[in-house]
């Protein structure tokens, strides 16, 4: 069986996995998906369809090991997630697996990373791998209402949560890279809230793109010739070759990027105090898209005038 969804309301199958994104939901995994047919929320799927899921985990991921479960859930950032738990090395493992446009793939991409990371970013719950199914579920259960329930303590900042050394010391450079986020060098798979860079002489441009604002394409940006930050033409911010970073883990809530925005531009954030070491366009969108005030092309340069690789 090719369909993996049985509309209760239309009292059909649908076809779905790297298509999910055209579902909606009540941003939980608990309450059935809604179908794009009827628009009623009476998407499920049975024990066959899960068998179905655990088929295609294993065909389309590199996880090594027998897919026990896969359990499909929705959070405010994604309708393609799952968590997987795979029989490998006598031990039960979980796993993260999430589908993003982006990629225009039908691979799903996994985390951790690693097989054997032993931690997620909560490192006083612990990954590790389990003798029985039951606490292998627990974990899953964990993870899922982490991400996806209204109590969660990571359901804003998933990154948090997924990247297994966001509570020690690491380069910010180590976060901000593939699975984590998507380098782009075309804008056809351009998304709101991706940072975006322009190629310039001296220094690469950077800026926040916002997407189609009353039909035109916008970006967010902070320029030291207008010392302010500002919201233009997206044809206004083009000076050379677009690469583009898109969280493919959010590390903040869309909506408070959004709010952050709209409050920079009402209050003249950073107004006449442009600053190339510390406050400089790089710094703005990082700070807006990830939380952190971090200019990769300035840590570069200072490690280049010290001879650091």
């Amino acid at each position: 069986m090719t369909n993996n969804w049985y509309c209760k309301n239309c009292k059909e199958y649908k076809d779905s996995w790297a298509e999910h994104q055209n579902y909606e939901s009540d941003k939980t995994y608990r309450r059935d998906i809604k179908c794009y047919s009827c628009d009623k929320h009476s998407l499920i799927y049975t024990d066959s369809q899960k068998s179905r899921y655990k088929d295609l985990a294993k065909q389309r991921t590199s996880i090594l090991g027998r897919v026990e479960e896969v359990e499909i859930f929705s959070t405010w950032w994604s309708n393609n997630i799952a968590t997987t738990i795979v029989y490998h090395g006598s031990r039960y493992w979980v796993y993260l697996l999430v589908y993003d446009p982006v990629y225009n793939t039908s691979r799903p991409v996994v985390f951790p990373t690693s097989s054997d990371c032993a931690y997620w970013g909560d490192s006083s719950r612990g990954r590790k791998g389990h003798n029985y199914l039951s606490d292998a579920r627990s974990e899953a259960n964990w993870l899922r209402d982490e991400l996806a329930s209204s109590y969660g303590k990571y359901r804003d900042n998933p990154m948090l949560l997924i990247h297994p050394y966001c509570d020690c010391y690491k380069s910010f450079n180590s976060f901000v890279t593939e699975p984590y986020v998507k380098k782009k060098y075309s804008t056809s798979y351009l998304k709101p809230f991706d940072v975006v860079k322009t190629d310039m002489t001296m220094f690469d441009h950077v800026g926040v793109y916002l997407g189609k604002i009353d039909g035109e394409s916008k970006v967010c940006q902070y320029t030291r010739e207008r010392q302010n930050t500002t919201i233009d033409n997206w044809s206004s911010f083009l000076e050379g070759k677009v690469t583009a970073y898109h969280p493919i883990i959010p590390f903040k809530n869309y909506k408070d990027i959004a709010k952050q925005i709209v409050w920079a531009k009402d209050n003249d954030y950073r107004k006449n105090n442009y600053d190339l070491h510390r406050r400089n366009c790089e710094h703005f969108a990082n700070m807006l898209v990830y939380g952190i005030n971090y200019s990769g092309q300035i840590e570069q340069k200072k490690k280049n005038a010290y001879g650091l690789s």
